[in-house]
C-alpha cells in the first residue's frame, strides 16, 4: 500500500468519526458492488455472494481487487478495470481530521501482526516519531499495549464466534502439538467450515498449553476444553491429525463424546494426515537415492561453505545463460521434498556445477549420476505435486482424495517406471508402505470424493476395477455407496426436523382445526373429506435426491482448467438441497494438518528468546489474533507495490 493510499485510508476513516459528510465511505464506487454486513464483520459481493472481511477503518482496496480479478459472476460486458482506475490519491491536508483512537487501533494491530515485542513501544525514537507526526499522538507503555492487544483479541474472537453461531454447517478440525523454547507443550486447534454461501473458512481458534505428560488424556481434555469454549461440541465433525499413537487414543475418546449420533458411530471421522502418510511412503524409497544424491550434495556443499567460493561460482552461470545464485538449497535428511528441491535446482545448473567442479578440481557427478538424478527428480515431482494438493487449506481438497491417492498408486505400478531398474527399486520400497496405509481408504474421504460432480461413483469404480478386477470393484464400490446413502439419510432427517420445527413454530399451525370449528353443515363436511383424502392418499415411492444425483450425467472437466467444486454446489443447491447441505460438511474436511503446523512458525516468532516469559494466555491471544487479522489484508495486493524481488536484483 502506497503512502498516499495510507493517508487516504486514515483520512477517510477519521472523516467518518468526525462526521465529515464529504469523506463518507459509503460514497465509494465499491459499494455499488458490495453490501456491508456489519453484524458479521463482512462485505458481500452482490454478483457472486462471496463474503470478504470488512469493518470500519480497514479500507476497501481488497474489495476493489475482488471486482477487478476474483469475482466469477461479474457481467462480462463491463470493463472491470475502468471501474477502479489506479491513480494517485489526492487529499486536502487542510481538512484532514486526525483520530487518535483510530491510530492507536491500527498501531495495536500492527504490533500483533508484525510479532513485535511489547517493550519496543517504549523506544525513544518511536515516541519522538509519533509526537512529530502529531502532538496529540500519545504513546502508551508496554502494559497498556498488552491490554490493547488482548482487547483486539476479544473483539475479533466475538466475530469468529458469531460466524460459528450463525451457520448450520458442521466444523472440522486440524490439530498438532508444538514445543516452545520454554519446553512447554502447546496444541494448535484450527477450525474449518463452509458457510451457507459456500465460502470456505479456516481459523486458528486455540493455541493452548497442554499439561505434562502430553498423552492421550491430556490431548483429549485440552481439545474438549477448546470445543466447549467455542460452544462447538454439537457441531464437531472430522478431526485431521498425524499418526501419533497419542492422537489415535485421544480421538477415540473424542468420538465417544461427539459422534454417538453419527452414522457408523463416526467411524473414519478421524482422518490421518495424508501429507504425513505420503512423506512416510516416499521416505521408504529415499535410501535407494543415496548414491545419486550424495555426489550432487557434495558439490553444492563445497560452493555453500564460504562466500568466496560462491563468488567464484557466480562467474560461471552467465556462460550458460543462467542467473547468478545467492546460494543453493541443501537438503535435510528427514525431509524428502528438500532433496527433491535440491536436485531440481542442481539439474537446472548442471553445466555450471560441472564447470565449477573442474575448476576447483573436485569430483562432480558423472553422466550416469546426472541421468539418474534427472529420472529421480521427474519421479519425485509427482509426489511433490500431490503433497501440494493435500496441503492446501484455502480451498477444498477432500473431493480430490481418490484422484490423488490412485494417481500415486498408478505411478508405483506404471510399467514404464517398473521397466527402469533404478526406478523399480523406488517403486517397490514405496508400494509396501502405500499398501500399509492406503490399501483400505478412509470411507469418509470416499464419500467426499463422490461429491465431486465430475467423478461421482463412476471414477471410484474405474480406479478400483483397474487394481482389483470387476467383481471386487463392485463390492468395494457398493460399500462406499452404503456409506454415502447412510450419511445422505442422516442429513435428510436433519433437514426434515429443521423444516418441521419451522412449521410448528409458524402461527399458521392449527389453522385447519380452528377453521373446522368455525364451519358447519356441508362446508364443514367438505373440508373434513379433503383432510381425510390427503391423509389416506397412497404413498408413492420416488427416487431419492441421492439416486438422481448419482444417475445424472457427469460434469465435463476441461484439461488445464481449475474446477471450482464449491461454486458448482452453490449453483445447484436448489436441485440437490440435502446433498448441498451434506457437501458443505464433507468438502470442508482438510486432508492434512498443514493449517495447524503453519501456525508454529508464527509461534516461534512470538515466543523467541527475548519473550519467553509471556504467559500462555497472552501467547494464545497474540497467535490467534494475528491469524484472524490476516483476513483483512489477504486480498490487498497493493501492499506489495514497490517491493523489489530477488529476480529483479539478480
Amino acid at each position: 500500500m502506497s503512502n498516499s493510499e495510507s493517508v487516504s485510508l486514515l483520512a477517510e476513516s477519521a472523516g467518518e468519526v468526525a462526521g465529515n459528510p464529504t469523506r463518507s465511505r459509503k460514497r465509494s464506487v465499491v459499494w455499488q458492488y458490495f453490501q456491508e454486513l456489519p453484524n458479521e464483520g463482512k462485505a458481500q459481493c452482490v454478483h457472486c455472494s462471496s463474503k470478504l472481511s470488512y469493518h470500519k477503518g480497514i479500507g476497501t482496496s481488497h474489495l476493489q481487487n475482488h471486482i477487478r480479478t476474483a469475482c466469477k459472476e461479474f457481467p462480462e460486458d463491463i470493463d472491470r478495470n475502468s471501474i477502479f482506475p489506479k491513480s494517485v490519491s489526492t487529499i486536502d491536508i487542510r481538512n484532514f481530521v486526525l483520530d487518535p483512537k483510530l491510530v492507536r487501533d491500527f498501531m495495536t494491530k500492527f504490533w500483533i501482526t508484525a510479532n513485535i515485542a511489547f517493550k519496543k513501544i517504549e523506544n525513544g525514537f518511536f515516541k519522538r516519531m509519533m509526537r512529530t507526526a502529531h502532538p496529540s499522538l500519545e504513546v502508551h507503555g508496554r502494559h497498556t499495549l498488552k491490554n490493547d492487544c488482548l482487547l483486539v483479541y476479544q473483539e475479533e474472537k466475538k466475530k469468529i464466534a458469531h460466524g460459528f453461531a450463525n451457520t448450520d454447517s458442521c466444523v472440522s478440525f486440524t490439530s498438532d502439538m508444538w514445543t516452545s523454547n520454554q519446553n512447554l507443550g502447546y496444541i494448535c486447534l484450527t477450525a474449518h467450515f463452509i458457510d451457507g454461501d459456500f465460502n470456505l473458512h479456516h481459523h486458528t481458534i486455540n493455541f493452548k498449553q497442554v499439561p505434562h505428560p502430553h498423552n492421550a488424556a491430556a490431548i483429549h481434555s485440552t481439545i474438549m476444553d477448546c470445543l466447549y469454549e467455542w460452544d462447538l461440541p454439537n457441531k464437531a465433525f472430522a478431526f485431521t491429525l498425524d499418526n501419533a499413537t497419542s492422537n489415535d487414543n485421544a480421538v477415540k475418546k473424542l468420538g465417544e463424546t461427539l459422534w454417538a449420533g453419527m452414522p457408523f458411530v463416526g467411524a473414519d471421522l478421524h482422518v490421518r494426515c495424508t501429507a504425513h502418510i505420503l512423506n512416510l511412503i516416499v521416505q521408504d524409497g529415499m535410501t535407494a537415492l543415496r548414491g545419486v544424491v550424495e555426489p550432487v550434495r557434495d558439490v553444492i556443499k563445497h560452493i555453500s561453505s564460504s562466500i568466496s567460493r560462491l563468488q567464484i561460482f557466480n562467474t560461471i552461470p552467465q556462460q550458460f545463460n543462467l542467473r547468478t545464485k545467492r546460494g543453493f538449497s541443501l537438503d535435510v535428511s528427514t525431509r524428502w521434498n528438500s532433496t527433491y528441491d535440491m536436485l531440481k535446482e542442481a539439474l537446472e545448473y548442471k553445466d555450471a556445477l560441472n564447470h565449477y567442479a573442474n575448476l576447483q578440481n573436485i569430483q562432480a557427478p558423472n553422466l550416469e549420476q546426472w541421468s539418474l538424478a534427472n529420472r529421480a527428480c521427474q519421479f519425485l515431482k509427482h509426489f511433490s505435486d500431490t503433497t501440494k494438493v493435500f496441503s492446501q487449506h484455502n480451498s477444498p481438497s477432500a473431493h480430490r482424495y481418490v484422484e490423488e491417492v490412485w494417481g500415486i498408486r498408478e505411478l508405483l505400478l506404471d510399467e514404464k517406471n517398473r521397466s527402469d531398474t533404478f526406478l523399480k527399486v523406488l517403486c517397490d520400497d514405496m508400494k509396501s508402505k502405500f499398501d500399509k496405509y492406503w490399501d483400505k481408504p478412509n470411507k469418509i474421504l470416499l464419500v467426499s470424493s463422490l461429491l465431486d460432480p465430475r467423478y461421482k461413483l463412476s471414477f471410484l469404480k474405474y480406479c478400483l476395477m483397474k487394481v482389483y478386477g470387476e467383481e471386487v470393484a463392485d463390492r468395494k464400490t457398493n460399500e462406499a455407496l452404503i456409506w454415502f446413502k447412510a450419511y445422505y439419510s442422516h442429513y435428510e432427517r436433519i433437514m426434515q426436523r429443521s423444516s418441521q420445527s419451522n412449521i410448528s413454530s409458524s402461527p399458521e399451525v392449527g389453522s385447519s382445526a380452528s377453521m373446522l370449528s368455525s364451519l358447519s353443515g356441508k362446508r364443514k363436511l367438505g373440508l373434513e373429506f379433503a383432510l381425510f383424502r390427503q391423509r389416506s392418499r397412497p404413498h408413492r415411492s420416488r427416487r431419492s435426491e441421492a439416486d438422481t444425483y448419482l444417475d445424472d450425467s457427469l460434469v465435463p472437466s476441461r484439461e488445464g482448467e481449475e474446477f471450482d467444486v464449491l461454486r458448482w454446489w452453490r449453483r445447484n443447491q436448489d436441485q440437490y438441497p440435502v446433498l448441498a447441505r451434506m457437501a458443505r460438511d464433507f468438502l470442508a474436511i482438510p486432508l492434512s494438518t498443514v493449517a495447524s503446523e503453519s501456525t508454529f512458525s508464527t509461534a516461534g516468532m512470538v515466543i523467541d528468546k527475548y519473550r519467553n516469559s509471556l504467559s500462555s494466555e497472552t501467547v494464545e491471544a497474540l497467535i490467534c489474533a494475528k491469524d484472524w487479522l490476516k483476513g483483512y489484508l489477504s486480498d490487498d495486493d497493493e501492499d506489495d507495490e514497490g517491493v523489489i524481488t530477488d529476480q529483479e536484483i539478480n
